[in-house]
């Protein structure tokens, strides 16, 4: 029995994490970890059994735990992350890896020095209709691909004052292109080359974004987000 940790109890790890992990065959939740004590109660009766700390650290200290996935507010990844790493724990972390890029590198050797698995939630890998378009790329069934061109938008709603702010939540390149930016590399098994962006703040701080990519390929994506 591989034993999880989870990290973070707030809206989508009630939504997704939780409700998938009680399904899963081999796979025993056995702890959380969240200090807002209301969403951790909420969490916890998702959870039965599941111990329950305020602070993670305390949790990483848990000699049982195989591994542990992070749903945590994007500038606590990096740190909880590597925290991770070195109590000897795989971890799966939501995206973006982290707010920064020195952060991320950050990331990236500690998962290297410890020769652990990390992840990362990039679940629109793994969707039917993607896996379809990257077969068909492969196999030329469309001719040749010339461009690209995508869009991600969420509808308006009340967003927690962390999500609010681009140091803590990484606005809508990060939350939401981050998933694209994935995808365009994941269906043209090509690297990306050239950037250019531009970010605007409507109802929050940089909640929207305009990228422009040039692949290793040659291939040329326009994403709005």
């Amino acid at each position: 029995m591989i034993e999880i940790g989870l990290i973070g109890c707030g809206r989508i790890a009630r939504l997704v994490h939780l409700r998938e992990l009680g399904s899963l065959p081999g796979i025993r939740l056995a702890a959380l970890a969240e200090p807002d004590p209301d969403r951790l109660a909420q969490a916890a009766a998702l959870a039965p059994g599941a111990e329950r700390y305020s602070d993670y650290r305390d949790l990483l200290g848990r000699q049982s735990l195989d591994a542990v996935i992070l749903t945590l507010p994007p500038d606590l990844h990096a740190e909880a992350a590597i925290a991770a790493f070195d109590a000897g724990k795989h971890v799966y972390s939501e995206k973006p890896l982290a707010t920064d890029l020195r952060a991320a590198e950050s990331v990236l050797e500690a998962q290297k020095r410890t020769g652990l698995v990390g992840m990362m939630g990039f679940n629109f890998r793994f969707h039917p209709s993607h896996q379809r378009i990257r077969k068909l790329l492969d196999e030329g069934a469309i001719g040749d691909v010339l461009a690209f061109r995508t869009a991600f938008s969420s509808a308006g709603r009340s967003l927690p004052q962390w999500k609010r702010s681009r140091s803590t939540g990484g606005g809508a390149l990060l939350d939401l292109g981050s998933h694209h930016i994935d995808l365009l590399r994941f269906i043209t098994s090509a690297e990306v080359s050239e950037v250019y962006s531009t970010i605007r703040s409507a109802r929050s701080e940089a909640d929207t974004a305009f990228l422009q990519l040039k692949l290793t390929t040659g291939l040329e994506a326009q994403s709005f987000f």
